[in-house]
């Protein structure tokens, strides 16, 4: 399974990250056209993220991320979702 992080997501947003803006908006596009799934704790993550460094206001962020929750499923976050994440990033 693949899924998009936090990380990602930022870096999509923060135009000023010129290199990893656009790394980041390909592969988010990727992620789009094959419904990724995005972990409900990535949603928060984001949120935080793009919000204490003013790149997005809480309206905006949250209009953002309700858009990505339709068009990407979202992981709702558990024990076993975490457990699973930690078996996919360390699968060789």
């Amino acid at each position: 399974m693949k899924s998009i992080d936090t990380d990602v997501l930022v870096s999509a947003t923060d135009q000023t990250a010129s290199a990893r803006h656009a790394s980041a908006r390909r592969l988010l596009k990727r992620a789009l056209k094959g419904s990724w799934p995005i972990a409900a704790q990535v949603h928060g993550e984001f949120f935080f993220v793009v919000t204490r460094k003013r790149l997005a206001s809480r309206t905006s962020a949250r209009k953002v991320i309700a858009a990505w929750a339709t068009l990407m499923p979202p992981i709702p976050s558990s024990v076993t979702a975490h457990n699973a994440a930690l078996n996919l990033a360390t699968e060789k």
